[in-house]
């Protein structure tokens, strides 16, 4: 079972598993998937530690923090290659760079700020203490009415919504436009059966980056496909969510590796965050976190083997 790390919709984690279903990607590897969606937040990665599920989603951050809890789970691929997360502030504020930030309102969903406002705040100089952060829930409406001057955002969906729902144009910050290159969308297995199912795995991600690329040369096509099982969602959202993650799953190293390559710079970079933040104990050895070995096999010179 693939189990979706949360409702149905066009990020490019579900999108592969979306497509290599409708287009039979899976059957050619003699696969019978069954593909879900998460019914509660994080319920998909204590499904995955008690091998409930075979394959599931998440961020990288999220990778680290479950092996440094001694969850058995590691990453066999990195779909978006930089961070999700972005910073929105309406073009009327003026704001076009961290810098800006001294002196105004920055929103922060959940319990604390994420990681890549730290990260971006530290590389700049920014002084934290000049910044007034508070807790604002998910309702993107809140940077309409200036609540906030600054808007924590999944670079493919708030700003877009924040532009066509509510009519506002918005400035955003990308934190790797400023050199903070954290870890992106990636696909989770379980240590125990990655070491003992490991061709099923091998099958099942050559299938599923097979469906990706797919829907990269056929976005329509694709968005057509995610609609199947959105249809709650509105359609234009869907394309530009792809859109925007289809350019962030695509680097240099994409190009000449294959998509879902993986190095090791994003892990440390992500670790080294977490830690400044204080929300994981030790560094480790970032091969804990990731396993690159399927990538490796099904690839030849960045194309799919036969």
């Amino acid at each position: 079972m693939f189990l979706a790390g949360y409702k149905a919709q066009a990020n490019v984690s579900f999108v592969g598993p979306y497509v290599a279903q409708e287009k039979s990607f899976y059957k050619e590897q003699n696969l019978d998937v069954e593909i879900k969606h998460v019914a509660r937040t994080g319920e998909n990665f204590k499904l995955l530690a008690a091998n409930e599920v075979d394959v599931t989603t998440g961020v990288g951050e999220d990778v680290i923090r479950l092996v440094q809890s001694g969850a058995p789970v590691i990453s066999i691929a990195s779909i978006t290659q930089r961070g999700d997360h972005g910073f929105a502030s309406l073009a009327s504020s003026g704001i076009k760079e961290p810098r800006q930030w001294e002196g105004k309102t920055a929103g922060y969903k959940g319990a604390d700020v994420a990681i890549d406002y730290l990260a971006l705040i530290h590389t700049l100089g920014v002084d934290r203490a000049k910044i007034t952060e508070v807790p604002i829930g998910y309702d993107p409406r809140v940077l309409a009415e200036k609540s906030v001057d600054i808007l924590p955002v999944f670079l493919s969906n708030e700003p877009d919504i924040v532009r066509t729902h509510f009519g506002f144009d918005v400035n955003v910050i990308d934190p790797a436009d400023y050199g903070v290159v954290l870890l992106g969308q990636t696909w989770l297995v379980n240590t125990g059966q990655l070491k003992t199912r490991r061709p099923v795995y091998e099958r099942w991600l050559k299938a599923t980056l097979k469906g990706l690329s797919y829907a990269f040369d056929h976005r329509n096509e694709a968005v057509d496909i995610v609609m199947k099982y959105a249809a709650q969602e509105d359609r234009a959202h869907q394309e530009y969510m792809l859109a925007v993650e289809q350019k962030n799953s695509i680097t240099a190293s994409t190009r000449d590796n294959g998509l879902g390559w993986m190095m090791p710079e994003p892990w440390s970079a992500t670790q080294d965050v977490l830690i400044q933040a204080g929300q994981i104990k030790s560094k480790r050895d970032v091969t804990e976190y990731f396993n690159d070995q399927l990538l490796k096999a099904i690839y030849r010179d960045g194309k799919i083997s036969v």
